[in-house]
């Protein structure tokens, strides 16, 4: 997949739900594929699906599936999920955090990109990895690009802003 050899790829996974259809990690592989190859965010979706009923002690789909609504539009459902990643924790999140960081702001490096992902950042570096740093700053470029269909994450960002800032001691 980083050489870019997309048809090797596809084969792979082709041959591995050959093998076994319930495998967790080759259908979270299959998402990404969806979403970065295919640009088919609804497939992406199925495929976290079925990572998800075949989940076991590992949650990294709750990432992906929340990500996939954060660039659906679909804030309502994004948010809800978020509450649930902020209740829970595996071992591996820590990795997880970083890798979601990382790709999330690759994206937004892109033309045109989705500021919706600045809060989604902004929310797993405030309520997961307690960097207010981070956090300030993602709210902070939210904010500043965000239009009027992101009014109910602005309200959150707002409050989280507010939060930030005084327990960062930073005067408005």
């Amino acid at each position: 997949f980083e050489n870019k050899k997309i048809n090797e790829v596809k084969s792979f996974l082709e041959k591995s739900f050959a093998e076994n259809n319930i495998s967790y990690g080759a259908w979270l592989f299959k998402a990404i594929v969806d979403f970065i190859v295919d640009k088919n965010i609804d497939e992406a979706l199925k495929s976290v699906g079925r990572a998800e009923k075949y989940s076991k002690t590992t949650s990294e789909w709750w990432y992906s599936k929340a990500f996939l609504y954060f660039w659906k539009e679909d804030y309502k459902k994004a948010l809800k999920l978020c509450q649930k990643i902020k209740q829970q924790s595996y071992p591996t999140e820590t990795t997880t955090l970083d890798e979601v960081r990382e790709f999330n702001l690759k994206l937004l490096g892109d033309v045109n990109p989705k500021v919706q992902l600045y809060f989604w950042i902004g929310y797993l570096s405030y309520f997961k990895q307690n960097n207010l740093g981070n956090a300030l700053q993602d709210f902070e470029n939210f904010e500043k690009f965000s239009d009027s269909k992101m009014a109910k994450l602005k309200q959150k960002s707002s409050e989280y802003l507010r939060d930030i800032k005084q327990l960062m001691n930073i005067k408005n």
